[in-house]
């Protein structure tokens, strides 16, 4: 066995790095935590645009069901079932979301907002 300075090369010279060894490797942990921060973002938004896909082919496909509610609302009918709840005709266990004046017409004006928003890009 050799002693301290005995051998070809003492353990330090083994494990002495250049200066530029030492910057390539502080490079290279610093490039490896960057993409691992940046492909974290990537999958996230990637996440998020798809599900903001299905969600505005989801909701352009409820404008039949808005338009058959746009023609309720604006015909005879909802105005019969509104005077029919106001005499208190209607059974109290019944949701009637759909017979409040302001209800009804802020979802259907936020509807075109949002339709509006979905074709042409702008808030």
């Amino acid at each position: 066995m050799c002693g301290p300075g005995e051998g070809s090369q003492s353990w330090t010279q083994e494990v002495e790095m250049s200066e530029s060894d030492i910057d390539d490797a502080v490079k290279a942990v610093r490039a490896r935590k960057r993409i691992s921060e940046m492909e974290e973002i990537f999958n996230e938004v990637a996440a998020a645009q798809q599900s903001l896909e299905r969600a505005v082919d989801n909701y352009k496909s409820l404008q039949d069901k808005v338009r058959k509610l746009e023609d309720y609302y604006s015909g005879d009918q909802w105005k019969e079932d509104f005077a029919m709840d106001e005499q208190g005709e209607i059974p109290a266990d019944i949701k009637r979301g759909v017979l409040s004046e302001d209800g009804i017409y802020d979802l259907l004006e936020r509807n075109s907002e949002i339709m509006r928003m979905i074709e042409t890009g702008e808030d």
